[in-house]
């Protein structure tokens, strides 16, 4: 199998990590790939995607087989946290490593039913949007909470 990498990984001595090489065996072809069924499940692609600096990821993968690791959890969790407000426990990431089995973990615990999906949908718009929009729309914002108190 020949896979193309942009660098290959070194250790801090300058020789080849090959522990760090992806595994050519692991990587399924792009017809297995699934794009995200709702907001929830595009943010967590975002956000995997990042987290991995990869162009883009199925939700059928595991976060593990894709080349991450647990401090890759932790950041995860931290902006999950910051995102949606919530709080993410590691080890539900652990036990549902890929975006659809996580979004489905993360639908059942929450409340009201549907919260996650809006919050999601409004945190993509948000990042979306141009400097000067998200300017103008916290002026509207902040204009508004004034006339309402």
């Amino acid at each position: 199998h020949l896979i193309k990498l942009a660098a290959l990984p070194r250790m801090a001595n300058g020789k080849l990590d090959r522990q760090a090489l992806p595994d050519p065996t692991s990587r399924a072809d792009d017809s297995a790939a699934q794009a995200p069924r709702d907001a929830l499940e595009a943010l967590l692609a975002d956000l995997y995607a990042e987290l991995l600096e990869r162009d883009a990821v199925s939700t059928a993968h595991s976060l593990f087989d894709l080349g991450g690791h647990s401090l890759m959890v932790i950041k995860l969790c931290a902006r999950l946290r910051k995102l949606l407000q919530i709080d993410v426990a590691p080890g539900l990431v652990f036990d549902h490593p890929s975006i659809a089995a996580l979004a489905g973990a993360l639908r059942k615990g929450e409340s009201p039913p549907g919260r996650l999906v809006q919050v999601a949908a409004l945190r993509r718009t948000l990042a979306a949007m141009s400097p000067e929009d998200r300017a103008a729309l916290q002026a509207r914002a902040q204009s508004s909470a004034g006339v309402v108190q």
